[in-house]
């Protein structure tokens, strides 16, 4: 197998469709490789349609390519449901109506997901599309080594379905059309937008509701652009809004600003029992300690009654998620009365760990996102005019660093929450995510070493950002 990998040397469509008939794998490999090949030609076919003013629009290609990605990387299992089979004969004649040219590699992915007898075909076509324009054959023919490489992946059991589409840098061609386009486009596209880069670093979570768009009537494609974005923007709203605590954490860049990332980890499923494990995890690391801070002592009781109610409640989340941060207000309590202390990085862990599988819980669990629902509406009505005002001058300078996604949500929760006349379940929903990224931001400060590497480039930066979340967790109580 090694001697065949070292041997591959694809640089055509015939090379492609000649390896791929040669080979013997399972249909989800297939359609991921055509998938793959034909997103990374994307960009340049959307530069080229915002060029062209007049030309059809790219919305057909989009929901081809995304029917396709929904089956190649995230559920292969609806490569066999019927559901799929049907939109994704819908999305390829779809997109092959709209443009033969721009569109022809997005209809070629998704007939490969239906068509098993022409599938080599269809996925050496997907990564070519019609290259009847000189400048997107040169594009072709200089991504032909990033098709061999996921080949060879595939040829030593080294391949991955859910990783960067360049698994080396970026190249510049790729680069300068994907800043053309974010830098063209309309704020309708936001979705887009966010959907191809996630799919380009390789970090995509979001199936359920991929597949919930993936799998709609051409009904619901019909209309303007606008129209059928907003559509979208609504599905992808609900969805945010039931899984705002799940699968997302921030980072701080060597710039010192913030930022929100999906957490990907494809080989374990955002469930309860992960976050119950994360903490487990948290104690065995603590009770190993052999240091002279004595903390496996000195936390003894702390660590008993949390392990008791792992065990105890394994299966009712609730009760895990109340101990948990029970546990984590102990610890913050001790720290103030100098029983613990304050500065010790173990402890720090420690009690960011904790908060982390609090919040996964949330994301994990409805019982606990309806239970918080009520309390938060509860505090949102004990709220007085000046805590309001503090509210908001505290996500204005958690705003201030972070990048733009985090900053407009921080911004927006700021409002919702200032204002007393909105709905009491949208100050909840304002409330709980700023609390939730407020948490994130506490441990990407806590743990990032850039914030010591460069405290000279920041400045005040964290520290101000450490006394803006606590506040946060004075306002919510």
């Amino acid at each position: 197998m090694s001697n065949m990998s070292e041997r591959l040397d694809i640089r055509s469509r015939v090379g492609f469709q000649s390896w791929l008939e040669q080979t013997r794998r399972p249909h989800a490999v297939f359609v991921v490789l055509a998938h793959r090949a034909a997103m990374r030609v994307l960009p340049l076919l959307w530069r080229k349609r915002q060029e062209g003013g007049d030309r059809p629009s790219l919305l057909p290609a989009l929901r081809a390519h995304a029917v396709v990605g929904v089956a190649a990387v995230g559920r292969p299992e609806l490569l066999a449901d019927p559901r799929h089979k049907y939109a994704a004969a819908d999305a390829a004649d779809a997109a092959d109506a709209a443009d033969a040219h721009a569109a022809a590699a997005a209809a070629h992915a998704a007939a490969a997901a239906v068509d098993a007898d022409r599938i080599a075909e269809h996925a050496a076509f997907a990564a070519v599309g019609d290259p009847t324009d000189a400048g997107y054959a040169d594009t072709v023919n200089e991504y032909w080594c990033y098709v061999n490489d996921d080949c060879r992946q595939v040829a030593t059991g080294r391949f991955r379905a859910v990783a960067p589409l360049f698994r080396s840098a970026v190249p510049d061609r790729h680069r300068n059309d994907w800043a053309s386009v974010k830098a063209g486009a309309a704020p309708e596209w936001s979705f887009w937008l966010d959907w191809y880069e996630r799919t380009l670093d390789g970090c995509e979570t979001r199936w359920d509701l991929l597949e919930e768009i993936a799998l709609q009537p051409n009904e619901f494609w019909q209309g303007s652009d606008q129209e059928v974005n907003a559509r979208i923007d609504a599905m992808a709203a609900n969805y945010a809004d039931r899984n705002l605590f799940g699968g997302e954490r921030v980072v701080l860049d060597w710039t010192g600003v913030l930022d929100v990332k999906s957490v990907t980890d494809p080989g374990s499923p955002f469930t309860p029992a992960v976050a119950v494990a994360r903490a487990e995890d948290a104690i065995e690391e603590i009770e190993a300690l052999t240091d002279r801070s004595n903390l496996p002592n000195r936390l003894r009781d702390e660590i008993e009654r949390l392990r008791r109610y792992l065990t105890r409640y394994a299966d009712i989340p609730l009760r895990v998620y109340e101990e948990l941060l029970r546990t984590v207000r102990d610890i913050d309590a001790r720290i103030v009365d100098r029983s613990l202390p304050e500065e010790d990085r173990h402890l720090s862990e420690f009690r960011s760990k904790l908060d982390t599988s609090a919040l996964d819980l949330i994301g994990a669990d409805e019982n606990i996102r309806r239970a918080l629902e009520v309390r938060l509406q509860g505090r949102a009505v004990r709220m007085t005019p000046a805590e309001r005002e503090r509210f908001k001058v505290v996500a204005h300078l958690l705003a201030d660093r972070s990048a733009r996604r985090m900053a407009e949500d921080f911004l927006a929760d700021a409002e919702a929450v200032a204002d007393p006349e909105t709905p009491l379940d949208g100050q909840a929903v304002a409330l709980r995510r700023s609390g939730a990224r407020a948490i994130r931001v506490e441990a990407a400060l806590k743990h990032s070493p850039q914030v010591a590497d460069h405290v000279d480039r920041f400045g005040p930066v964290p520290e101000y950002c450490r006394q803006a979340i606590k506040e946060l967790r004075l306002l919510l109580g």
